[in-house]
């Protein structure tokens, strides 16, 4: 796949990032990229419209290329011998798509101000449950501080609906951890494996990066992140750096981002 990038024009993937997202051909307008392009597997994926294949589909598609004309083409244009193997390699042959496809093919994140838009409207749906306000005011946090810090209280249900009216407002879901398909009806859904407080996980802009959930009753590990990796088109949190309030010359350092919000 990284052979034939510079070959179309694709931009380049960003420095150590293996697998990347580019402007969907099929449904993407303005600066939306959906189109997730991974080069240790050399597959593309779009999972808003269904756009996918292997490395020779993407140049098919690129070039206007037959398929089955795809690879004395990149033998010509990246030179070798036409019996030998290419230095390019389809994942499968004789197919639009991989075979065999992986299970489980995780999303990476999307970018901060998609996820941040989403995770905003997800929380405006959501309630804090009387119980979770308690435990907030006991550590100190006054009502106009818990209200601007957007803690909630995790869905107990309806998570397939909450996703539908994101969409349906015009958020996405692909490359937000949290939301993943449901994988028997294909329908985007949000994590939901245990109860307890959402907290929203702010940039030096106030951008919500992720989400992080304090857990009832959990003994161990009571703090974790909100992440959907390896389920279907989901997305693995990476462990982003809170700040709270203003930027200045000093900081405090603490655990988490309860804490730093007290």
């Amino acid at each position: 796949m990284a052979d034939i990038i510079p070959l179309l024009g694709l931009p380049y993937p960003p420095q150590g990032r293996s697998s990347y997202y580019i402007p969907c051909p099929c449904c993407d307008s303005g600066r939306k990229k959906h189109l997730n392009v991974s080069l240790t597997k050399d597959v593309f994926r779009c999972p808003r419209c269904g756009f996918s294949g292997g490395l020779f589909d993407l140049y098919a598609y690129y070039t206007g290329v037959q398929r089955e004309d795809v690879r004395a083409e990149l033998v010509k244009r990246l030179g070798g011998d036409d019996d030998a193997k290419p230095s390019v390699v389809p994942k499968a042959q004789g197919s639009r798509r991989p075979a065999p496809s992986p299970q489980y093919l995780d999303n990476p994140a999307t970018d901060v101000d998609t996820r941040d838009a989403t995770y905003r409207a997800l929380l405006a749906m959501l309630s804090l449950a009387s119980d979770h306000w308690e435990n907030l005011h006991k550590r100190g946090l006054s009502h106009e501080v818990i209200a601007q810090s957007g803690y909630k209280t995790t869905p107990a249900a309806g998570t397939k609906a909450l996703a539908r009216k994101l969409m349906a407002g015009g958020h996405y879901l692909a490359g937000v951890p949290g939301f993943y398909r449901d994988e028997k009806d294909r329908a985007w859904t949000f994590t939901n494996n245990q109860r307890g407080i959402l907290i929203p996980v702010r940039d030096h802009h106030g951008r919500i990066q992720g989400l992080q959930i304090r857990r009832d009753n959990a003994e161990k590990r009571k703090f974790r992140w909100v992440s959907s990796a390896e389920l279907t088109d989901g997305c693995r949190a990476e462990g982003w750096v809170h700040i709270a309030g203003p930027v200045r010359e000093q900081a405090l350092l603490t655990e988490g981002p309860m804490k730093a919000d007290v």
